[in-house]
């Protein structure tokens, strides 16, 4: 099978944000979305793996459990931050 490296934590927080935006008081343009996965990715640590493409799940799930509460906030706050500095390339009719 096909080895693959991988930064896991850019598929956990693709999920929790895609759970968390529609309770988010922010702007959901794709713009602001990207501003805000980059945000919590930088607050993150980068969690590399090399598998199999069917092992992936399972790691994903595990490592979704133990950064859940700080996902959780740092996705909070990256919806602050963007909703209080607003990007010049800011898709205008897409507020929330």
């Amino acid at each position: 099978m096909e080895k693959i490296l991988k930064n896991m934590m850019e598929t956990i927080v693709e999920q929790r944000m895609q759970d968390m935006l529609p309770s988010l008081d922010c702007c959901k343009c794709e713009q602001c979305q990207m501003d805000m996965r980059a945000i919590v990715l930088n607050k993150m640590p980068a969690k590399y793996v090399v598998s199999t493409k069917g092992e992936l799940i399972s790691r994903v799930d595990s490592l979704y459990r133990q950064n859940a509460t700080d996902l959780t906030a740092a996705i909070v706050q990256a919806a602050e931050i963007v909703s209080q500095n607003p990007n010049p390339h800011h898709e205008p009719d897409s507020q929330k």
